[in-house]
């Protein structure tokens, strides 16, 4: 199926004030020492969240990143084929002044995507909420961190919440705050009515591929 194309914003941006971006140094053009925009890291490159005005790191386990990896390239792969949006990996959303939130992963559609402002100039926490968020568990996670994560993001408009357990194979499914669907390792994860038709055999996602070096026999 061939790619959505979308009619992005136009960059209101302009690049013609050369004096603030460069200097001349002999004779040469060179770049000044720009601040760089809050990307939701700090100055050692940690991961955080903004909840309720405070900054929370945010640490993902190693097996958790690659559970993450790979639900994210099967979910990506299904919503980009069929035209329903863009699943990206630890992106973070600006919803409030006083909240900012990072999935581990999230999905949003095309329409979503579009109505950016300004996204060619690469905003750093674009002003709009997942149609999913997926919260792949790490040993740093709490319970009540989790709790708090559902109501805040259910609060802030996103249709269905995920959180995967690496360590006990299962998927929590969350249409809203109050009802859930738990999926186990010889079950079928359904997209619901977010990624409609979308399957994928949790033992697929749960077992790690590993590669045997074979004995060098002559």
């Amino acid at each position: 199926m061939p790619a959505t194309n979308i009619a992005f914003p136009e960059s209101t941006e302009t690049f013609d004030h050369d004096d603030e971006l460069f200097e001349v140094i002999g004779g040469l053009r060179i770049a000044k020492d720009v601040p760089i925009p809050n990307l939701g890291c700090d100055d050692r490159g940690t991961l955080f969240e903004i909840i309720d005005g405070k900054r929370e790191e945010k640490a993902m386990g190693f097996l958790a990143s690659i559970i993450a990896s790979s639900l994210g390239r099967s979910l990506g792969i299904y919503a980009e084929n069929h035209q329903i949006g863009l699943v990206i990996l630890e992106a973070i959303y600006r919803f409030s002044d006083a909240s900012s939130r990072r999935p581990d992963i999230s999905l949003i559609s095309y329409e979503q995507l579009a109505a950016i402002p300004n996204l060619l100039s690469d905003p750093a926490e674009p002003e709009i909420v997942p149609k999913l968020a997926i919260e792949v568990i790490s040993p740093t996670n709490t319970y009540t961190g989790i709790e708090i994560k559902l109501i805040k993001y259910f609060t802030a408009g996103v249709e269905a919440v995920w959180v995967v357990h690496p360590t006990i194979q299962r998927v929590y499914v969350y249409p809203s705050p109050m009802a859930c669907k738990i999926f186990g390792i010889d079950d079928i994860l359904d997209g619901g009515n977010v990624v409609p038709g979308f399957a994928l055999p949790l033992r697929e996602l749960f077992t790690i591929q590993s590669v045997t070096p074979k004995n060098d026999t002559k």
